[in-house]
């Protein structure tokens, strides 16, 4: 995850491998893997240019994902 503030890549514990982090961090990022999972998450994805719509809900928690057209 990121977001502008703070300015810095948040990882769920064991997702990103020390050699992604070394990468980040010789960009210039700062990394910071979690002590916990983030939980339940839902995201929707739209694309202006194509008009397109995603949907993906986290399989982990309770929720679904579903485009309505």
């Amino acid at each position: 995850h990121h977001q502008y503030l703070p300015d810095k890549i948040t990882a769920e514990p064991g997702v990103l491998n020390k050699k992604v982090i070394a990468a980040l961090t010789a960009m210039g990022h700062q990394v910071e893997e979690l002590t916990d999972t983030y939980g339940n998450m839902q995201v929707v994805i739209a694309n202006k240019k194509t008009r397109r719509v995603e949907a993906a809900s986290d399989p982990r928690g309770v929720g679904s994902a579903e485009v309505l057209r």
